[in-house]
């Protein structure tokens, strides 16, 4: 007859987990209220005029997709743009659209297409940059969805890793 601790798992495995969710989960919930407070700031970075240098479309294709054979229904399609800008004399280069998204996915390659061609290249943008790192840029600022999700993932995987040393916590007496 199998032994309980055999037919339950063994705790240690549980209390191991959990400790490795906590550990995971609470760096990413720091940075995620860094970076939440950092695309909020975003709003309020002074703006220079940049020039793009680079206007094309990226290809975005969920990984269980790949594979399927001469389909890309599952794909997503989006703008991007590179650029220059000048603050103090020196010129930086980006390609970041905003903090926490890479701007408006497309389902259709030719919408893509239309919004990149909105800013050819040698075209005029407002860039918004970082005052305290001017090598920092943006060319949409403020928050986004994007930017809340490390604090979200943060408090999963901390969150649950909690539970599971709780839940372990109240198993003991039981056995």
């Amino acid at each position: 007859m199998p032994d309980s601790q055999s037919q339950q798992g063994d705790p240690r495995v549980i209390f191991w987990f959990g400790w490795a969710l906590v550990a995971l989960g609470l760096p990413m919930f720091l940075f995620g209220i860094y970076f939440a407070f950092l695309a909020d700031e975003s709003a309020n970075w002074p703006k220079v005029e940049g020039v793009v240098s680079n206007s094309s479309v990226r290809t975005y294709t969920p990984v269980g997709q790949m594979n399927r054979a001469f389909t890309d229904s599952d794909s997503t399609y989006y703008p991007e743009f590179r650029y220059t800008y000048t603050v103090d004399r020196q010129t930086y280069t980006s390609s970041r659209y905003s903090l926490g998204e890479s701007g408006q996915g497309f389902p259709d390659r030719e919408d893509a297409q239309k919004a990149a061609s909105e800013h050819p290249a040698g075209s005029k943008v407002d860039v918004f940059y970082d005052p305290a790192d001017p090598s920092s840029a943006v060319l949409r600022p403020g928050s986004s969805t994007g930017s809340w999700v490390p604090l979200l993932l943060g408090l999963f995987f901390g969150g649950s890793g909690l539970l599971m040393l709780r839940m372990l916590r109240k198993l003991k007496p039981a056995a």
